[in-house]
């Protein structure tokens, strides 16, 4: 009878962790089909070309946001002084949403140089730096840029909490955050986007065309007069995480400015940001004012005042090239054969620059 009885309770136990095993491997398998569900689905896809490079297939990686993707050409870099990069960065990237940047980037990259552009500093990416002044439909669409091509991981959801405390979401909003499926459920799903990673042969620079953002005119811009002005509280609390962020990395940090134009206030939030990152021992090297000597020409070179068109990132990704090569060791890999096809696709590159600089200087 104890036999039985043993039998009977040993029966219902192992019933109990077989179901037990299913309803978890049911939940496990939903959340996982949920996910890549929501990348097939997503119809803001910038990050993508990040995640679809192969694992430490890069020496250097640049953060940032349009300014930075619109401004520095990977190919050339690699073509001119054989460095293998990649760009990490969004539309009106937070400030805020550089520090989760970084380690978005470590997770698959082992970059010898990180280099970060200030620009959302300069600009005031952030609903706090915008206030009041911000229209509800673009604070929405831009915190939509900030999150809706990233992985999910701890860190979207931790940024995410960070952008809802700072636009005072309620939970609903929240969640729809969250679950970028929401917004994009209608879509086609894209079968290459299965992993939230796509190829680019830019490996991440995006094409902006001349013009197409606005004349620039540097008299209507102000000058640069060296002053400098302390970011908002909020703002300055960003950047000491993101100098805390890079602090403890092995790797080297480079803080840039691209050569583009300021508006207003922006050259002495450029300043600061630079002297103050200066001050805690970072290096940052300000390529505005190096426009004239590179030849950018107003005229030419630029989508609008803060970005520039092929013309003028080919300009600009020379003298990055020159710059990191002087003060950074970085190999030269174009006769690494383990690079062999990144000159194999050199002449794919050429002939997409060749198409966008004509465009710009038709227009």
């Amino acid at each position: 009878m104890d036999a039985d009885k043993k039998t009977g309770s040993a029966g219902k136990l192992n019933k109990t962790v077989r179901q037990t095993v299913c309803i978890l491997l049911t939940i496990l398998l939903t959340a996982w089909g949920f996910v890549h569900l929501s990348y097939m689905c997503r119809g803001y896809d910038k990050l993508m070309t990040f995640y679809g490079m192969e694992k430490d297939s890069c020496d250097t990686v640049f953060i940032g946001t349009s300014t930075t993707f619109s401004g520095i050409m990977p190919m050339d870099l690699y073509e001119q002084q054989g460095i293998t990069s990649c760009i990490y960065a969004t539309n009106m990237q937070f400030e805020n949403s550089l520090k989760y940047s970084v380690r978005e980037v470590l997770k698959t990259q082992k970059p010898k140089l990180l280099v970060i552009d200030i620009a959302p500093f300069v600009s005031g990416h952030h609903p706090a730096a915008r206030g009041e002044d911000w229209h509800p439909e673009n604070r929405e669409l831009f915190i939509k840029f900030n999150i809706d091509s990233m992985k999910y991981s701890p860190g979207r959801a931790a940024l995410i909490h960070e952008i809802s405390e700072a636009v005072d979401a309620d939970l609903p909003r929240r969640i729809y955050y969250h679950l970028d499926i929401s917004r994009y459920h209608t879509n086609t799903p894209n079968r290459k986007h299965f992993d939230n990673a796509q190829y680019d042969i830019g490996k991440g620079f995006q094409y902006l065309s001349h013009d197409a953002g606005g004349k620039t005119v540097p008299e209507e811009l102000g000058a640069d007069d060296g002053s400098s002005m302390p970011l908002p509280e909020t703002e300055q609390r960003y950047l000491e995480e993101l100098a805390e962020e890079v602090q403890k990395l092995d790797c080297e940090v480079l803080f840039v400015f691209l050569p583009v134009y300021c508006n207003g206030e922006g050259w002495q939030r450029k300043n600061y940001t630079g002297e103050y990152l200066q001050s805690r021992g970072f290096a940052f090297h300000d390529f505005s004012r190096e426009m004239e000597a590179l030849g950018i020409d107003p005229e030419t070179d630029f989508w609008g005042y803060n970005h520039l068109d092929s013309l003028g990132a080919a300009k600009a990704t020379k003298r990055i090239g020159e710059y990191l090569t002087e003060h950074y060791v970085l190999p030269d890999r174009r006769e690494d054969p383990a690079c062999a096809w990144w000159t194999k696709e050199l002449e794919s590159w050429h002939k997409i620059k060749a198409s966008n600089d004509d465009y710009d200087r038709k227009t």
